[in-house]
């Protein structure tokens, strides 16, 4: 991170720093272990267990991820991953948890890295928590496969991380029904930006080579053509844990590039930017305030007026009878034939 004061800047723009309070440290020095946990993303697993385990140093603790292997996440309805796509590391301290089944009671005083953002303590410096998470994140160890194609990815002059395609703007509504419905108004500006000003920015950089990182494969296949533009064409000994390979080639290589162009609200372009010693730019750097906010609402607008059809409105309906349907029969009834407790 060479221009580590603007990363900070932009860091601060859009809310990802968190101070822990005094209640919160005094709650965790109770603790023997700590708990990393996200319920989304792939990146965003990684990034809550860097930020718990840069604490659990501090004050000592263990550390555990608390792994989501539920179904119903984004994480698996969007992406595809697997149950076991840590192992794309060795050694992550993995216990496995299924929110579909279980609750979090039992761990919730003792988690960080839930919020999505950088941890930091009463008086530490920001930059040297950033320095911290970055050896944190360089100190990962991949697995064998891995380990030999990140010694061979080639240097480009610019790596973009375009998050668009399945993700772009409401569609993580998608992932646990009516649990995400509270998301549908949520514009995630400078979480995402459409594929429209990806390309003016590919326009703008003017045929340096560059490499695309996408979670959309039509907008890969698109830009592919394009001169200079370089794309993940990584082929894998075994057919297993595919999504969450390809994930971390595309981190690794973004990562090598001399200037990455990226959001500052991604857990794929953060941990990049956490493993890179070049410079990192903000999309925001290449266009215009207007244009930006032109494109979102065209795409979100779109996606709203998709997600309000009738089609869309009855499989709510339906999944939010069949949540309380489930709740009176299963938790209620059986609480009172069986007379005992059941958390619910």
């Amino acid at each position: 991170m060479k221009n580590i004061n603007y990363i900070i800047e932009n860091f601060k723009k859009t809310d990802l720093f968190e101070k822990i309070d005094e209640n919160k440290l005094n709650s965790l020095k109770n603790y023997d272990t700590l708990y990393s946990l996200r319920f989304d993303s792939f990146g965003m697993r990684i990034f809550a267990y860097l930020n718990c385990l840069r604490i659990a140093k501090k004050l000592e603790k263990k550390v555990f991820i608390l792994w989501d292997t539920a179904k119903s996440t984004p994480t698996a309805q969007l992406h595809k991953h697997e149950y076991d796509d840590h192992l794309v590391f060795k050694n992550l301290p993995i216990r496995y948890f299924n929110s579909d089944k279980e609750f979090i009671n039992r761990y919730e005083k003792n988690i960080l890295g839930i919020t999505g953002k950088i941890l930091y303590l009463e008086n530490e410096n920001l930059k040297e928590v950033l320095k911290e998470l970055s050896e944190l994140a360089k100190n990962l160890e991949l697995n064998d496969e891995l380990k030999q194609k990140i010694k061979n990815i080639p240097e480009y002059e610019y790596g973009i991380h375009v998050r668009t395609g399945d993700i772009t703007a409401i569609t993580a509504n998608e992932g646990k029904g009516n649990y995400y419905w509270f998301s549908r108004f949520y514009i995630g500006y400078k979480k995402w930006f459409p594929e429209s000003l990806a390309l003016n920015i590919i326009k703008k950089i003017n045929g340096s080579s560059t490499y695309i990182a996408s979670s959309s494969e039509k907008f890969l296949k698109d830009v592919s053509n394009l001169k200079n533009i370089f794309i993940n064409l990584n082929n894998f000994q075994e057919n297993k844990n595919i999504t969450a390979k390809k994930l971390i080639i595309d981190i690794y290589t973004l990562s090598k590039c001399k200037n990455l162009i990226c959001t500052q609200r991604s857990g794929v372009a953060i941990l990049a930017t956490l493993l890179s010693n070049e410079n990192v730019i903000s999309p925001e750097d290449f266009l215009d305030i207007g244009q930006i906010y032109d494109d979102l609402f065209t795409v979100i607008n779109n996606q709203l007026t998709e997600s309000n059809s009738p089609g869309k409105l009855l499989k709510k309906l339906i999944l939010l009878y069949f949540t309380r349907y489930y709740y009176e029969l299963f938790q209620v009834k059986f609480k009172n034939f069986f007379k005992k407790k059941v958390k619910i």
